[in-house]
């Protein structure tokens, strides 16, 4: 993941229909963020599930937090679609929303925010404000559709890991199992990708 002039994101989005990608997706990222932290792992990673958290404001204060003995710090926020959505008096969805656009357009430069949904859309404030950001990065993990989209999926995730897999079979598997990657993906076996 880099941005303009090879730079790394400082916010990066995860979203679409596929949780269990993004989770991989997810995994990843952690994985490459806090590789250098050298076991002060928990100085340099706060998560947040906006339903739960109270406005946009502590995420904003964990991502202003100058990193501990490592190149940068890691916040984690989920649904921001939802934010305040299970706190008492939290500020307006809206609001929360958007003092998260403000950030995306100025993030700090110590700290990479990774973002993730399931319940955004195409034509949300957020995916356009991190297309646009120079500091942004964007993915898109969607599931398939339809039997078609199914098929066409496995085959490649099938061919991806090495393993041959003719029309037929994947015809069969996607008529067993359905649309879901996390089933497809049982089918042929074989990690997220």
């Amino acid at each position: 993941m880099t941005g303009e002039a090879g730079e790394r994101p400082r916010v990066v989005l995860l979203w679409g229909d596929d949780t269990e990608r993004i989770e991989a997706a997810i995994g990843e990222a952690r994985g490459r963020s806090l590789g250098a932290a050298a076991g002060l792992e928990a100085f340099n990673h706060e998560v947040f599930d906006a339903a739960y958290t109270e406005g946009f404001g502590p995420v904003k204060a964990a991502c202003q937090q100058l990193p501990m003995m490592a190149p940068q710090r890691l916040v984690e926020l989920s649904a921001p679609e939802s934010f305040g959505k299970h706190v008492k008096d939290a500020p307006p969805a809206d609001k929360c929303m958007d003092a998260l656009l403000a950030y995306v357009q100025a993030p700090s430069p110590t700290t990479l925010l990774l973002v993730s949904s399931g319940g955004l859309r195409s034509t949300s404030r957020l995916v356009k404000a991190v297309t646009k950001s120079p500091h942004g990065h964007i993915e898109r993990f969607k599931a398939p559709g339809n039997d078609r989209e199914a098929v066409g999926w496995l085959t490649s995730h099938a061919r991806a890991h090495g393993i041959r897999l003719g029309r037929g079979a994947a015809d069969e598997v996607v008529l067993r199992v359905g649309h879901g990657t996390a089933a497809l993906r049982s089918g042929v076996g074989g990690a997220p990708n």
